[in-house]
């Protein structure tokens, strides 16, 4: 069967979508599929390669809100592309996610060439800048690109069940979930292998207790809140410290102003990113908003606790106490209570990442997504 993949954020940009688009499409390949991965193009990267046996089709887009909301530039060169793109035979078309304009667009060219397609919802909630004023203009644009959307009758997935209730309250019935997963054997190998220390490389004590943050450093993902809560456990546990991986807008503020039990190491690869927080005592990700975090699934393979919030699929993980901590709120004192709390039950961390481990090699591998996929393509014939 051949697949094609809309994207409008890709690898090398890191993030939960780009990740899911990249892990799906091989997880594809390894079920003997063909892939092809329609995505922006941005600086550094090709218009067109192949990498792993996934082609890769880049457009020239117009890179708004510092390359968040990539536009891509009409013209004779794209329309190329893109009849090539979507010449036959094409089983399934797989957009992610409803608001992009690419996908806009790749909603309305498989409704006019009878194309078979989905639409993958990545969001639990309305999606936020932290400005409230900007945030009402991005609520409007995402109702009319939904209304937009569905026109077209294209069936909608979600990531998470929670993410099938979010489409319910947007008045839309959603036809079931594909759920972002983990590759198991990679993130062992990354963790086994002889490679970064952490703890050495930052000047961190061995016997501290480490808090990992992997993601972008941007409002939503309450990585300001986490800072200032990393001011309030130091007083509590003056051992503990806090290292922060990812890029975005908020980084050199933060960083200029943080306590000194905050590293931020700024973007890491995904092997250094992993081993960050397999070596750490528990990920915190106070996250105002999330479909399902990769970070969150990828610290539970590797059998590190989480602290979260409950958004998205996140709620899939941590199941009970048992499987880690939902915050009830993010205030500072609250983020700083409950992250000590864990820190000083050395017995429950250890059982908490047990059964976390577990219930992702049970129910979320890409073998798993990538042949509900299939099924999903096969339903629509």
């Amino acid at each position: 069967m051949r697949f094609v993949v809309f994207s409008a954020q890709y690898l090398p940009t890191v993030g939960g979508v780009e990740r899911y688009t990249d892990n799906l499409a091989h997880a594809l390949t390894d079920l003997g599929h063909e892939v092809t991965v329609v995505t922006s193009l941005v600086p550094g990267t090709a218009a067109h390669d192949d990498t792993d046996g996934i082609e890769v089709v880049r457009l020239r887009s117009w890179l708004g809100l510092a390359g968040r909301f990539p536009v891509p530039r009409p013209g004779r060169a794209y329309r190329r592309a893109m009849a090539r793109v979507l010449a036959p035979p094409v089983d399934l078309v797989v957009i992610n996610t409803r608001f992009w304009v690419l996908s806009l667009w790749a909603a309305r060219r498989c409704a006019r060439r009878g194309l078979p397609a989905v639409v993958i919802e990545h969001g639990t909630g309305w999606l936020t800048l932290g400005n409230p004023v900007v945030d009402i203009a991005v609520r409007l644009y995402e109702r009319l690109g939904l209304r937009w959307v569905r026109r077209f009758d294209t069936p909608f997935y979600a990531v998470s069940k929670e993410g099938t209730q979010w489409l319910r309250q947007l008045g839309v019935a959603p036809a079931g979930v594909l759920s972002n997963a983990v590759d198991t054997a990679r993130l062992q190998a990354a963790t086994s292998a002889p490679g970064w220390n952490v703890r050495s490389d930052l000047g961190i004590a061995p016997d501290a207790a480490l808090i990992a943050f992997v993601g972008r450093i941007i409002p939503e993902k309450g990585i300001r809140e986490l800072v200032e809560a990393m001011d309030v456990l130091h007083q509590m546990r003056p051992d503990a410290a806090l290292v922060a991986a990812g890029d975005g807008p908020l980084l050199e503020d933060l960083k200029a102003a943080c306590p000194q039990c905050v590293h931020f190491t700024g973007p890491l690869d995904h092997d250094r990113s992993v081993r960050l927080v397999a070596q750490s005592d528990v990920l915190c990700l106070p996250t105002y908003s999330e479909g399902f975090a990769t970070v969150v699934l990828e610290a539970a393979a590797v059998g590190t606790p989480v602290v979260t919030t409950p958004t998205g699929g996140t709620l899939e993980i941590v199941v009970d106490d048992d499987h880690g901590v939902l915050l009830d709120d993010l205030d500072p004192t609250t983020i700083a209570s409950a992250l000590d709390q864990v820190l000083d039950n050395p017995q429950w961390l250890r059982r908490a990442g047990e059964l976390s481990q577990a219930r992702v090699e049970a129910e979320f591998t890409w073998q798993h997504t990538g042949e509900r996929l299939v099924a999903a393509a096969l339903d629509r014939r």
